[in-house]
């Protein structure tokens, strides 16, 4: 299994999108020194924190928990607070991974 990762800009400042960038790749990263679960993590009546967008900050958002029976392929890590493609961590776990 081999997964592909692109790493693009979405058109903010350069520098916000790195900052993005590192710190999505530092969270990845740092989830793969755990034991990655056979199964993704997809709890069913979980309160998933919002977060704040946009720039006067006026709109927030949550991960939705039926997004989960879209892309069954979904993992939720409640200590990072993060959702993952779990058969990327897998791919990564296993050095099948070709950035680009």
């Amino acid at each position: 299994m081999t997964c592909k990762v692109r790493v693009g800009y979405t058109g903010a400042t350069r520098t916000q999108d790195q900052y993005r960038v590192d710190s999505m790749a530092s969270k990845l990263m740092s989830a793969l020194t755990a034991e990655v679960p056979e199964k993704p993590y997809q709890p069913k009546d979980y309160n998933f924190p919002t977060r704040v967008f946009g720039k006067k900050g006026d709109t927030s958002r949550a991960f939705q928990s039926h997004w989960f029976k879209i892309w069954t392929f979904l993992h939720y890590d409640e200590v990072k607070d993060v959702v993952f493609c779990h058969t990327c961590m897998v791919a990564a776990k296993r050095k099948n991974v070709i950035y680009q």
